[in-house]
């Protein structure tokens, strides 16, 4: 089954990791409840500021649409709000 990976990797200061954390359940409410194609999501920890998400979606259009929709959701601007930088974020195909 193919499936679509979205790897965003970010940093946050030390004084806003439990803000990102505490903000991470009602966003990942919110995308399992009401967004259409999602189907996982994991807050990977690389080092003390640097962190990953791995987002698994049915489509890379699927994963488009959200990020426009969720912009626009207090849930995703919260949590957005606690990141310093995005550093990356890729699309990639996989299989499950």
């Amino acid at each position: 089954m193919s499936v679509t990976y979205e790897i965003t990797t970010f940093t946050v200061s030390p004084e806003n990791e439990t803000a990102m954390l505490a903000s991470r359940p009602s966003l990942e409410q919110v995308l399992a409840s009401e967004v259409e194609g999602f189907r996982s999501i994991r807050l990977l920890r690389v080092d003390d500021t640097t962190w990953v998400d791995l987002v698994e979606w049915e489509s890379l259009a699927h994963a488009q649409a959200a990020m426009d929709a969720m912009m626009q959701r207090p849930e995703a601007q919260a949590m957005f709000a606690t990141i310093d930088e995005v550093v990356s974020m890729v699309h990639a195909e996989g299989t499950r």
